[in-house]
């Protein structure tokens, strides 16, 4: 896997497979908002994804804004990794 969407469609490929519900975000107004957010049995996780090729780096904005999603108590996950996919998806299905 070698981009960001390679990397987001194995997300919404094996969140399908868990039956957990994926949306790809926009959040007008707001910019540095999370890319995607899951939805399962109550729970929402929201996840920013960054190219696999180590290239991607949080802007200041996404910063800003995981931090202040943090701070209410919202889960959010940074990634570029596949396995950490694989670990996202498992915290819904334990």
């Amino acid at each position: 896997m070698t981009t960001e969407r390679g990397l987001q469609e194995y997300l919404k490929r094996e969140a399908k497979k868990n039956r957990i519900s994926f949306f790809k975000m926009e959040c007008v107004g707001r910019s540095g908002f999370p890319d995607v957010m899951l939805a399962f049995n109550g729970r929402c996780i929201f996840v920013e994804l960054k190219s696999p090729t180590g290239k991607g780096r949080l802007s200041a904005r996404q910063k800003l804004m995981i931090e202040e999603l943090t701070n209410q108590g919202v889960e959010v996950y940074v990634t570029q990794d596949k396995e950490v996919i694989d670990l996202i998806i498992a915290k819904f299905t334990d």
